[in-house]
């Protein structure tokens, strides 16, 4: 996974990369059906789920990856990740992080 580092115009330092889900969440909503939609006895048995998991639901967009600009006071995304942007100049590169969205600082 590629690395970069760049200056803004103010001199702020960034880090980038891109960040690809392996195993976002793909439902959109709560399908959990009410107890009174499914009969008692479907719902006894040996559950369906074969590996615990966490999966991070994802808002609209980023489903296919993002770009993730930190510095040590902000951290933005932008999808969908910019083809060929590891090789962009420096100029580019902060112009893609002003035009990003600002993150969580707890997540990627």
């Amino acid at each position: 996974m590629p690395l970069r580092m760049f200056q803004d115009d103010g001199g702020r330092e960034w880090r980038v990369w891109e960040v690809r889900p392996l195993r976002p969440e793909r439902r959109a909503g709560d399908r959990r059906a009410t107890a009174r939609d499914v009969p008692l006895d479907r719902r006894a048995g040996i559950d369906r789920r074969v590996l615990a998991e966490t999966r991070v639901r994802l808002t609209h967009g980023l489903a296919h990856g993002w770009l993730a600009f930190d510095s040590d006071s902000e951290k933005r995304r932008l999808a969908p990740i910019p083809v060929g942007w590891d090789a962009l100049p420096d100029g580019v590169l902060a112009r893609l992080c002003r035009e990003a969205n600002p993150a969580d600082r707890r997540y990627g």
